[in-house]
């Protein structure tokens, strides 16, 4: 197997050739075919991280394995600036919102929009290992129109919660950086999926 191997803090940039991944759970890894022919191997909280990302085959990304005096290694994982600006112009290139116009009372009328079809859900891989291959079966999520979103402020503490019990759980240590990356990485999942409303002052 031509495994990826990282250099410690040498950031490089690779793209998915097949982003739904091969489940190892005997393993608690995930294999990932690149479009170079290489595997890439990331343990279960790692691949959890990169399958938040909702990348498409060819995009490109980087991996770092960061080594820091006093704290855990740990995998960085970010988009590439070639994909943040790819993504940034299919934004942009997105449907207008509706045209509000006046009917002949007076009255406003919204034009309707054309209905768009829910984001797939993220990988979540089953730490315990059920011996399932692939992702643990995912409970579907309710319709945005229908799910209540949670302030910001909540959000944040729950995300942070998350991420502690989590790592509680596995019986691993990360240091701050890790940690930080996983809450942001559990928010901006969130907020991209409207699960996430304004700041609510007390």
């Amino acid at each position: 197997m031509n495994r990826l191997r990282f250099a410690p803090n040498v950031p490089q940039i690779i793209a998915l050739q097949d982003p739904e991944g091969d489940y190892k759970p005997e393993q608690e890894e995930v294999e990932y075919l690149l479009t170079d022919g290489r595997i890439l191997v990331l343990n279960v909280p790692d691949a959890t991280r990169l399958n938040l990302m909702n990348l498409q085959t060819g995009e490109t990304f980087s991996v770092c394995k960061r080594i820091t005096e006093g704290q855990l290694p740990y995998i960085e994982i970010a988009l590439s600036n070639a994909t943040e600006k790819a993504r940034a112009a299919q934004e942009q290139e997105a449907p207008a919102p509706p045209v509000l116009r006046r009917n002949r009372r007076g009255g406003k009328v919204h034009e309707m929009r054309p209905e768009v079809s829910e984001p797939i859900q993220p990988r979540l891989f089953d730490r315990k290992g059920t011996g399932t291959y692939g992702p643990a079966p995912q409970a579907q999520p309710a319709p945005a129109s229908r799910m209540q979103s949670i302030p910001l402020n909540q959000a944040f503490v729950e995300a942070v919660k998350i991420v502690r019990d989590g790592l509680k759980e596995a019986g691993v240590q990360w240091g701050d950086g890790p940690q930080q990356d996983a809450v942001s990485t559990l928010l901006i999942g969130a907020l991209n999926r409207n699960w996430i409303g304004p700041w609510e002052r007390q």
